[in-house]
């Protein structure tokens, strides 16, 4: 009782981490433990999911028809309240009805959001827009303008007689010390980012109303995120909003092994499972499911029904394989489809672990590990401790791998069925955040195998073994030469014709940057720099051979296209047919760059990513027409992502659609 009404409860953690259970449970509590006990205020609670009206233009409209609906549906109302209530919530849902009408008028008419006028003051002057409001033929609204301008004052009115009639308290007094009004919001991180701001400042409508209690559910970063969009809101005016809306948050805590024994044990017991979740193996495979019970929960239920299927066609795997296969997946689809495509990589990755665990044991330097272990790509798989781990646990087999693949294969997860842009960008804004940037390995190189390749519209030619870097240089790479004076610092260039150019070229340039190096839409760590010329490529490669000690440059043609299309000779990166899901380009309409290697099922066989689309990569070619770039970008068609398109552009041309990728010389 003691604590002053109106305030905001934020509870704050990420999907799946618990809100909605926990503020159900405090919904019950308050309704049936507290409500009225000793100490406690008589409490009312009406239960809000947010989401359900992200299509509302009018969210107050929604939540104040909420409320109402749950007082009529209240079963502790005698007949006699409810029948005063009712009559009473006539005149506030014709008010509604003016609202919902104003809203679309407002934004018909004079493009004036109806939300503004819950804001205007009486005496506030508003003649200029009715004016024009006539000016565009719309007079006969104005009656309508006027009825909806005492919305504010009736609905206030209204609505401090129905919820204290509700409550039981004294409307005159308002003793919020004896009663309350508990509103709870659920999945507000759910809703389009528009509409969070939307329901945010609905929510400052009631923030003067004696008795009002709010307890919002949602991510904070995804709040933050939506507040930060507004042009309205600089970052500390976000702050602001946030902590004038919120006075208690509440932060889901961190789930760690130690607090989650008794929900692992739950499991065991549902699914017959015993033994195979050892503690081991569940630190492994709980921070890869971000320790997330719903994440936890739907993995498990999703694998015993496959087990199931799977056993009525004859096909038998013990649970806990499944799981860490399933597991194993998640974590890191690039290994699995590595082992997956061949049983031979499979055979040398695990010739590979056994070495390394012997080599280990008598606790060999690493510099001699890696002349041991000949493979660059096995031996970034064998030093992830998760893949370890997990392969450990595994104990592959030929029956057991085969038997996985049946799985893999029959239950393959079908990819999205995007129409709309906005589907597009939620799912690509999905495959963002599972990329996981603190793991992209952004200077990992593949290697390519030497030996004939047929080149289609170039022929035959035989490669010399090279390795080509898995991704596009990205801005944090590019960044490292930025900082080292790459622009300024001519310590890695010769006296050569060639290096004279590049330094001629870098030393005119007025600012010492990429092009869209500001450009919001190009600049995240993780996408690839672009805006660079031929120039400024080379000088990266010159700059990081220096650094390295390493032959690093560009691809020539031949190289780049064998890289691309490996010995199968395939159209595009992936294979022989087109997929508008398997790389960013104009087709999915984003008009701007994605972080590399978000697009796992457009990697090339040996795992090389982005090879088609997002940005045009510089080549070493060149003839009289210019330099050779290639691979397609995302303002291009699938034309230009096929493995045999090129094009020739002058080498001082700095676009957004141009990057670099670099090879290294073995």
């Amino acid at each position: 009782k003691s604590n002053a009404t109106p305030f905001t409860i934020g509870i704050s953690g990420k999907w799946g981490s618990g809100k909605t259970t926990l503020m159900k449970t405090i919904q019950k509590k308050l309704e049936n433990d507290f409500n009225g006990n000793d100490g406690f205020r008589k409490i009312k609670s009406v239960w809000f999911q947010a989401w359900k009206y992200k299509d509302e233009e009018q969210i107050l409209a929604a939540l104040v028809a909420e409320i109402i609906t749950a007082i009529k549906q209240d079963s502790s109302f005698t007949d006699k309240a409810r029948e005063n209530f009712l009559e009473k919530s006539k005149a506030i849902l014709k008010r509604i009805d003016w609202l919902k009408l104003a809203a679309e008028v407002g934004r018909v008419t004079i493009g004036l959001n109806a939300d503004k006028f819950l804001t205007l003051k009486k005496d506030d002057n508003i003649d200029i827009d009715l004016a024009n409001a006539i000016k565009d033929g719309t007079s006969g609204e104005t009656e309508k303008y006027k009825e909806f301008l005492s919305f504010y004052d009736i609905f206030n009115k209204h609505f401090d007689d129905l919820m204290w009639s509700y409550l039981g308290g004294d409307k005159k007094t308002k003793d919020d010390k004896e009663a309350a009004l508990v509103i709870f919001i659920d999945d507000l991180d759910r809703c389009p980012l528009p509409k969070i701001i939307h329901i945010l400042e609905t929510i400052k409508i009631f923030m003067d109303k004696k008795g009002c209690i709010f307890v919002i559910g949602a991510a904070k970063d995804v709040i933050q995120e939506a507040l930060e969009k507004e042009e309205k809101y600089t970052k500390m005016e976000a702050d602001r909003f946030l902590e004038k809306i919120i006075q208690i948050e509440f932060s889901l805590p961190k789930k760690i092994y130690d607090n989650s024994e008794t929900f692992v044990n739950e499991i065991k017991e549902r699914l017959g499972i015993g033994d195979a979740l050892t503690e081991d193996v569940v630190k492994i495979i709980f921070p890869i499911l971000s320790y997330n019970p719903r994440r936890i929960k739907a993995l498990f239920n999703e694998i015993a029904l496959h087990q199931e299927i799977l056993r009525h066609g004859n096909v038998e795997i013990r649970f806990e394989k499944m799981l860490y296969w399933r597991v194993l997946d998640k974590y890191n689809k690039e290994f699995v489809s590595y082992i997956s495509d061949d049983k031979s990589n499979l055979n040398g990755f695990l010739k590979d672990l056994k070495k390394y665990k012997e080599l280990i044991k008598k606790k060999t330097d690493f510099t001699e590990i890696e002349k041991t272990i000949n493979n660059e790509k096995h031996l970034s798989f064998i030093r992830d401790k998760n893949i370890y781990g997990l392969i450990e646990v595994l104990e592959l087999n030929d029956d057991l791998y085969d038997r996985l693949l049946t799985y893999a294969e029959k239950f393959e997860v079908p990819q999205p069925e995007l129409e709309t842009k906005e589907q597009i960008l939620d799912w690509i804004n999905d495959l963002e955040k599972k990329a996981n940037t603190q793991g992209i390995d952004y200077k990992r190189f593949i290697p390519v195998e030497g030996g004939e390749y047929d080149l289609e519209d170039i022929g035959k030619k035989n490669i010399k073994k090279f390795e080509m870097s898995k991704y596009p240089v990205t801005n944090i790479w590019f960044r490292e030469f930025m900082d080292a004076g790459g622009y300024t610092n001519f310590d890695y260039l010769s006296d050569s014709k060639e290096d004279t150019e590049i330094k001629n070229f870098l030393t005119i340039l007025e600012e010492k940057q990429p092009e869209y190096w500001d450009d919001e839409r190009f600049n995240n760590d993780y996408q690839p720099v672009v805006g660079v010329s031929w120039y400024e490529a080379m000088a990266f490669c010159k700059w990081y051979s220096k650094r390295t000690g390493k032959r690093y440059y560009l691809p020539d043609a031949d190289e780049w296209q064998a890289a691309a299309a490996g010995k199968e000779a395939n159209k595009y990166p992936w294979g022989k047919k087109w997929d508008r899901l398997k790389c960013n380009n104009e087709e999915l309409g984003l008009e701007q760059t994605t972080i590399v290697g978000i697009f796992k099922k457009g990697e090339t066989k040996t795992g090389i990513a982005d090879m088609a689309g997002n940005v045009w990569e510089w080549t070493g070619f060149e003839n009289t027409a210019g330099r050779m770039i290639r691979g397609g970008s995302w303002f291009d068609g699938s034309g230009y992502c096929q493995v045999t398109d090129y094009d020739l552009i002058d080498p001082h041309i700095r676009d957004a659609v141009i990057g670099i990728r670099i090879a290294r010389s073995l």
